[in-house]
């Protein structure tokens, strides 16, 4: 291989051949078992990544970000929680409405609580106008086919059209009937 210097261009040629001695340094069979192993994949171990110190320290940053993060908050308890808590998946806004009341009250006068839950309410909303349009254009085009079909018509026994033409038998007949005619003399 050509040295080359740091102002050198590299053609395809010297990047396929550099690649090439890379890749194979880098995926050699201990490096790949090595982060396999690190992560927790394989062997397997369900506790390795949980102990990762981006994970124990939430509140401190990792060492390439100077930012400070959040502390997480739990999620809101819901007030005057049933015995057996049974949320149904809401499939119309006023189901929305009657789950948010459930909340605390502070929760329901949030700002960010009422926008998400209004927006939730016009996407089911949205998507129920839509639906019902659907199953409507459905019908209708189900008994437009079912219209433009044509009703089943009885079998009409049809003359066969070969009949018109001799078959064998009548050849024969017709060959015997014309044979004391057509003696040569």
């Amino acid at each position: 291989m050509i040295y080359k210097d740091d102002d050198t261009s590299v053609g395809k040629r010297g990047f396929l051949q550099c690649y090439a001695k890379a890749r194979q340094a880098g995926l050699a069979e201990k490096n790949v078992l090595a982060g396999w192993k690190a992560t927790g994949l394989w062997p397997v171990n369900a506790a390795k990544p949980l102990v990762s110190r981006l994970l124990l320290n939430p509140l401190k940053s990792p060492p390439d970000t100077q930012e400070e993060q959040p502390a997480i908050e739990p999620p809101p308890a819901i007030a005057n929680p049933p015995a057996k808590a049974v949320v149904a998946t809401p499939s119309k806004s006023s189901d929305l409405a009657a789950f948010l009341r459930r909340f605390p009250l502070r929760l329901r006068r949030d700002p960010a609580t009422r926008l998400l839950f209004q927006k939730l309410g016009k996407s089911l909303d949205t998507k129920n106008s839509t639906l019902a349009t659907q199953g409507a254009q459905l019908l209708a085009f189900q008994r437009h086919t079912a219209e433009g079909r044509a009703a089943k018509r009885r079998k009409v026994d049809k003359e066969d059209p070969n009949r018109a033409f001799a078959n064998i038998a009548d050849v024969i007949r017709t060959r015997k009937d014309m044979e004391p005619t057509i003696r040569v003399a």
